[in-house]
């Protein structure tokens, strides 16, 4: 979309206002519209008026939504076939000229840690952006594991999953000629792996969990993925 000549600074005040607001949402208990105020906020400057726009749409989605929010367990939760106690979700959007990560981390199948951030270099495929998010979603897991280690909380060693079979294949050594560019992205990742830090995993993109995280959904397809994560209505 082209930018808008010249916005008002009184427009701009606005949607800066309007963004700061649904950053909080946004971050606190509302992950369903984390890639909704990343575009917003990164247009509120240049494009005021597109972004007030997009944040008085995402008001009514919260208005129609009001009674959601993260759901968390007393009692120890029982984890899926395989899992791991600590998991985090890596994925990555690739359009022409930029590219959008997602990432997220659960504990005992309960959403702890969530974010939607636009990559701040321009990806030239499908597998750099997600090796970029794949790195990105190491050290948020890097970072949540040492927070139990100094809390003194036993954890097994945590999983992180990507939907791009290419980016796996990386962290598991390949050096192909083809792919060389991409090692340098993926050597952080590989060293916490030889370490025993982290695994790395392969799941399909249907059942990515972060994919709403990167992309812009409809209201049935977004509503399955509030499932998955737990931002569900507090009643239920």
């Amino acid at each position: 979309a082209e930018e808008e000549p010249q916005p008002d600074l009184p427009d701009r005040r606005t949607a800066q206002r309007l963004a700061g607001g649904l950053d909080w949402w946004a971050t606190r208990t509302r992950p369903d519209i984390s890639f909704v105020v990343s575009q917003l906020s990164s247009a509120a400057t240049r494009a005021p008026l597109r972004a007030t726009a997009l944040g008085k749409k995402c008001l009514r989605h919260l208005a129609g939504t009001r009674g959601h929010g993260i759901q968390l367990h007393a009692e120890s939760h029982r984890l899926r076939e395989g899992g791991s106690q600590l998991q985090a979700f890596g994925d990555a959007s690739y359009e022409t000229g930029w590219a959008q990560t997602g990432v997220l981390v659960k504990y005992q199948e309960m959403l702890v840690m969530w974010k939607s951030s636009r990559q701040p270099q321009v990806p030239r495929s499908t597998a750099e952006s997600e090796c970029t998010a794949m790195a990105h979603s190491s050290q948020f897991l890097e970072g949540t594991c040492c927070r139990f280690h100094s809390m003194r909380v036993p954890i097994d060693v945590p999983t992180l999953w990507c939907d791009n079979r290419a980016a796996v294949h990386l962290t598991a050594g390949s050096s192909e000629w083809r792919t060389k560019t991409l090692v340098n992205k993926v050597l952080g990742v590989k060293s916490l792996i030889e370490l025993n830090i982290l695994l790395v995993k392969f799941k399909a993109t249907a059942d990515m969990v972060a994919d709403f995280l990167t992309e812009v959904m409809g209201a049935k397809l977004l509503s399955k993925q509030r499932q998955l994560v737990g931002c569900v209505p507090w009643r239920t």
